[in-house]
């Protein structure tokens, strides 16, 4: 009877730090899942300065919607840096601020 009743709690610490592992597994993929929006999201943006360098600031609002649709608390934003270079920038919010950017020419 003591057999079974600590096999039973082996079986169940197994199963449980099993739980455990695919609960923390989820959670990296959710986070991944995101920072791989916001990258494409970086690149969109990206295109969008270099195909209509006029309209600048409603390609702006246009793609924040986008990011607060797609991202949690989603918003970006971007500043010339020198001449011909430009820093945009996407920041969400998933537990904890997150943010993503990249230079590009523009």
């Amino acid at each position: 009877m003591i057999e079974v009743l600590t096999a039973m709690g082996i079986i169940s610490l197994v199963l449980l730090s099993l739980l455990s592992y695919q609960i923390s597994m989820i959670k990296n993929l959710y986070q991944t899942n995101l920072k791989n929006i916001a990258t494409i999201q970086l690149m969109n943006f990206s295109e969008m300065l270099r195909a209509n360098k006029q309209a600048r600031h409603a390609a702006l609002s246009a793609w924040n919607k986008d990011n607060a649709a797609i991202l949690p608390q989603g918003q970006g934003d971007y500043s010339v840096v020198d001449d011909h270079q430009c820093e945009i920038t996407v920041s969400w919010v998933a537990g904890k601020q997150e943010t993503e950017s990249i230079v590009i020419f523009c």
